[in-house]
């Protein structure tokens, strides 16, 4: 009876060893998928960041080359309208072209 008991009473001892390393084992798997989680949020985050920092890059482009081409327009115009005067200064081309700059 007593060789029974100590076998039951090992059984016991290695199946708390087993049951400790499965719940060891399922949550570092869960920590390392929160992590892969979060690390992923991270990446998702800084591209849609690098995405909007590029965007107002070239919104900023853009309005650079409107102005210029509403600048070469109205330097045109000036050339084209007054053969016999003068042409309108460099200043006052840029102060009509400042004044359809948005702010």
């Amino acid at each position: 009876m007593k060789n029974i008991d100590g076998e039951v009473t090992d059984f016991h001892q290695k199946m708390a060893k087993s049951m400790h390393s499965l719940l060891k084992a399922f949550t570092e798997g869960f920590e390392a998928m929160d992590k892969a989680k979060s690390d992923e949020l991270e990446n998702q985050l800084e591209q849609q960041d690098a995405e909007q920092k590029r965007a107002t890059k070239l919104d900023k482009l853009n309005l650079g080359i409107s102005n210029l081409e509403a600048l070469t327009s109205k330097l045109k115009m000036s050339f084209g309208d007054d053969q016999g005067s003068a042409p309108s200064s460099v200043e006052d081309v840029q102060a009509k072209a400042d004044i359809s700059q948005p702010a």
